[in-house]
């Protein structure tokens, strides 16, 4: 009897440091992720009392439901174009499966330990981040490459949602008022909320948008959430106005930046010759502006190319550090300052101007460091650039655009059944070619949206499935009364308009562990956060 109480306080040890190891190691490398992957699954299957688990599984239908979300998985990646991309399929996925069946038959978790479990979450991002801007600040950014290269360990948008749910997390603990063991000291709450703070000031470091986006999103629903049920009215509503017009002066200021830069009347008349007698090409038709100045007028290509081989040693002809046409460049950089693209505007520029084009900067207010401003004013020109020409290539937001119209013209054409998992990326390739898109050479051939992404594979009928097996168990366990639940939930849906959020294993990984803690480990919810029977480490 001793010798199987220590079997089980054994493998109840090996779980519990499992999941600490896991919640760790989930903003690292994925190759570090397998190791706590294992050794759940290992030590599962080596605690035995199958019978007992497949008892707990019959208490719990909606474990079973959710699980099926897998199967359907599995059925898709039979249709799959090769046995490759099937077992890769089915190896990304198989976290659906096993994860939430050892959350459900393994031995309930405290609140203590639960904490412990999320500060474990929040240590592993902060480690990452630290990682991150260390390198920089050694490294800086390589040239020719953007903020993107800047998250180390996985890509800049996926970390940047471990982040923003590692904020609130840590506002969470400060904020919500919490009674016992989980009432922050005040010494701890400082640190606490030091630590949100620096994550914040990382997370518009990375210049992710979408992150950043999800973050103020979440932010002012939960606040204008929190200011409705504000018993004392003058304080409500003052600071409801407050919210109310930092919303409407964001909105004011990406339309000043939209109408300053992207909106001007056409000159009157043009000029012919330059000062040399050289002509000008005066394109009136693209309406491509830069700065408010209008790219494709007061152009002499022959003394550009001349006065260029004169003034740097990178060739007319070729690319900058970013791969971007040069003679592209000199015109954006150009028009930025309001020169003509003539050697007389050429020569207006210094020494530093000319080392920023080269590096492919098309912009005098660029820096090879880019801060949000510049990330929201490059997105805004990606747009007006795909409104005028339909140009969409290397840029991130139009090319969902486009992707989204391929998407949901392929599901219209197959509806009911979709065409598999596994040949989702072949057939939206296909059709963009159809559709004479030029997409940038590293795209692979996804959706970018996880929804389109859903019905594109399994159809209607398996789309609606898919809904049924993530929010059935929600309702039946009242997740939706937990507030970090809800976080999460905000994160992961608003993620999935622009991104296949579940498409890679690191992001499963983290829906999966997370969405398993909250619906199947932590029984009826209460008011206050998280209430939960006794284990502990």
């Amino acid at each position: 009897m001793r010798i199987r109480q220590s079997h089980e306080d054994i493998h109840r040890k090996v779980y519990l440091y499992g999941l600490i190891a896991l919640a760790f190691c989930l903003p690292l490398s994925r190759y570090i992720l397998d190791v706590p992957k294992y050794i759940l699954f290992v030590n599962w299957i080596a605690e035995g009392n199958f019978r007992l688990k497949w008892s707990k599984i019959n208490k719990k239908p909606d474990v079973l439901v959710f699980i099926s979300i897998f199967i359907l998985y599995f059925a898709g990646s039979l249709f799959a174009p090769s046995l490759k991309t099937a077992f890769s399929i089915n190896l990304c996925f198989l976290p659906l499966f096993f994860l939430p069946l050892i959350f459900s038959t393994s031995h309930p978790l405290s609140e203590d330990f639960i904490r412990k479990l999320l500060a474990a979450f929040v240590a592993g991002v902060m480690l990452a981040a630290f990682v991150c801007v260390l390198l920089f600040l050694i490294h800086g950014l390589p040239s020719g490459s953007n903020f993107r290269v800047l998250s180390v360990f996985k890509p800049h948008i996926r970390f940047s949602l471990e982040t923003v749910f590692a904020v609130f997390i840590l506002c969470y603990y400060v904020i919500i008022p919490k009674q016992g063991q989980c009432r922050l000291l005040p010494h701890m709450k400082s640190m606490v909320l030091l630590s949100a703070i620096l994550l914040t000031a990382f997370l518009f470091f990375l210049n992710s948008l979408t992150g950043i986006a999800i973050f103020l999103t979440l932010a002012i629903t939960i606040a204008f959430y929190k200011l409705t049920l504000m018993q004392k009215p003058r304080i409500k509503y003052t600071l409801l106005i407050v919210t109310f017009s930092l919303i409407v002066a964001i909105g004011l200021w990406l339309t000043h930046i939209w109408s300053d830069n992207f909106i001007a009347s056409l000159p009157v008349s043009l000029e012919k010759f330059t000062a040399n007698h050289n002509a000008y090409t005066h394109n009136l038709v693209s309406g491509i502006m830069e700065n408010g100045h209008y790219t494709d007028v007061y152009v002499c290509e022959s003394e550009l190319r001349k006065e260029w081989k004169e003034m740097s040693p990178v060739p007319f002809d070729q690319t900058d550090l970013r791969g971007q046409p040069l003679f592209s460049t000199i015109k954006r950089y150009l028009s930025s300052r309001g020169l003509r693209k003539d050697s007389a505007g050429l020569h207006q520029l210094s020494q530093e101007d000319l080392s920023n084009i080269t590096k492919g900067l098309p912009n005098y207010k660029f820096r090879e460091n880019p801060r949000l401003a510049q990330r929201i004013y490059e997105t805004l020109w990606e747009i007006h650039v795909y409104q005028r020409s339909g140009f969409l290539q290397d840029h991130s937001l139009v090319q969902r655009m486009a992707f989204g119209k391929i998407a949901f013209a392929l599901i219209r054409q197959h509806p009911w059944l979709g065409v598999g998992p596994g040949n989702v990326e072949n057939i939206m390739k296909k059709q963009a070619q159809l559709e004479k898109y030029e997409p940038s050479k590293f795209w692979n051939g996804k959706p970018h949206n996880q929804f389109a992404f859903f019905l594109l594979s399994f159809g209607i009928p398996g789309f609606l499935w898919i809904m049924f097996g993530a929010v059935y168990p929600v309702l039946i366990n009242r997740s939706y009364r937990l507030l970090l639940f809800n976080i999460f939930t905000g994160i992961m849906i608003i993620s999935m308009l622009t991104l296949d959020t579940l498409e890679s294993f690191d992001s499963i990984v983290f829906f999966t562990f997370f969405y398993s803690l909250f619906v199947f480990t932590i029984p009826q919810p209460s008011e206050e956060g998280i209430s939960t029977t006794n284990t502990s480490l």
